[in-house]
């Protein structure tokens, strides 16, 4: 094996195993492991630096010339992910985190190699990544602890949120079709084979059988991937798109939807185009689901910058007193954090017997 392919087979090592480690604990722990199996040592140890103070917390009694390695070390610029040595000691800037520099420090007694440099520096820009990457969700968390969702939830926290659940949806369908749905296919390709040479009629039939519940799990499949992935929302307009969401409402439900969609003005974001196709998905399903709806009737179109999307069914309705209780309940809730989450206004006209009305305006 040559240098290169080493370089390459302990950096993916490296990678994998790190991916593994989701405390800020485990994290150090492992790094320590590696550096002590690379440079053949035995003594590693973390400290803290208060950028403010200019004070060092240290998690052990250390010798003088490590005191010296700090004083030097604190002489200098702390960029995180850089690994700089004084003398006997290498120093891993690992990440801050408000007035606090960790820093990994390790005393070595050879001299380092230059494959061993090479590790060590890109080891140190893996865990800095890494450890950056903690420290943001946790200010992101200790944010989100500060607003009462009702009240006054802020629309990039919304848009984050629904972004990551966007993500989590298209690694969700990908999985289903590479995993579940490719066997299904082999399944019914499999069984295909055998009817073609097997000649017992109740074996036939039964295989037969089979086949058909194999091929319902197949279009079953198929659609729930189109359902919840949005990648071809980007080649498509969103009318393209919601109209092929009509059509598979139609299939798959006593629904009749009439749209109407002008072509619009403006050029429409990915992210709008995804936030207006998931509001309109929720509907449908609320029509599907709870509405006992025969009828649907949707209206898309842009005016003086500003984007209109109406709503009304012909199902049982439901009382406005029950929504304002739980506006969590049938979809409500994610619908007006989608258009809060574009600093739009939607407006829900609803009573029992009477159907379902629904006006939005997002600005573009």
């Amino acid at each position: 094996m040559d240098l290169e392919m080493e370089i390459n087979l302990q950096l993916n090592n490296f990678k994998n195993n790190l991916s593994n480690k989701t405390t800020f604990h485990s994290i150090i722990t492992f790094f320590m492991e590696e550096i002590k199996n690379l440079l053949s040592i035995n003594d590693c140890y973390m400290v803290q630096f208060h950028k403010v103070q200019k004070i060092y917390c240290i998690e052990k009694f250390i010798s003088k010339d490590s005191l010296t390695n700090l004083y030097t070390l604190s002489q200098n610029e702390m960029v995180p992910g850089n690994c700089i040595e004084f003398n006997n000691c290498i120093n891993f800037i690992l990440g801050n985190k408000k007035e606090l520099t960790f820093i990994l420090c390790c005393e070595i007694n050879n001299e380092i190699n230059s494959y061993q440099r090479l590790l060590l520096n890109m080891y140190g820009s893996f865990i800095n990544y890494k450890i950056e990457q903690m420290f943001l969700s946790l200010c992101l968390i200790d944010e989100l602890k500060i607003y009462n969702p009702e009240k006054d939830y802020p629309s990039w926290i919304t848009q984050f949120l629904l972004h990551l659940a966007e993500k989590e949806r298209n690694s969700l369908a990908q999985e289903l079709h590479d995993t579940i749905l490719q066997e299904q296919i082999y399944l019914n390709h499999k069984i295909e084979h055998i009817l073609s040479k097997n000649r017992d009629k109740m074996l036939v039939d039964d295989l037969a059988e089979v086949k058909e519940l194999i091929r319902d799990n197949i279009y079953y499949l198929r659609d729930m991937c189109n359902e919840i992935r949005y990648p071809f929302l980007i080649q498509e307009s969103i009318h393209q798109a919601i109209g092929g969401m009509f059509q598979c409402t139609e299939l798959r439900s006593n629904i009749k939807v009439q749209y109407r969609g002008t072509d619009l003005t403006c050029e429409l974001s990915e992210e709008l185009k995804i936030n207006i196709y998931r509001i309109i998905q929720e509907l449908l399903n609320n029509a599907i689901k709870h509405s006992d709806a025969t009828m649907v009737n949707i209206e898309l179109f842009d005016e003086n910058q500003k984007l209109f999307l109406n709503y009304s069914d012909n199902g049982k309705g439901m009382d406005m007193v029950e929504i304002s209780k739980d506006t969590r309940s049938m979809g409500i809730f994610g619908i007006r954090a989608r258009i809060k989450s574009m600093d739009g206004s939607i407006k829900f006209e609803t009573s029992p017997g009477n159907g379902l009305k629904v006006f939005g305006i997002i600005p573009i």
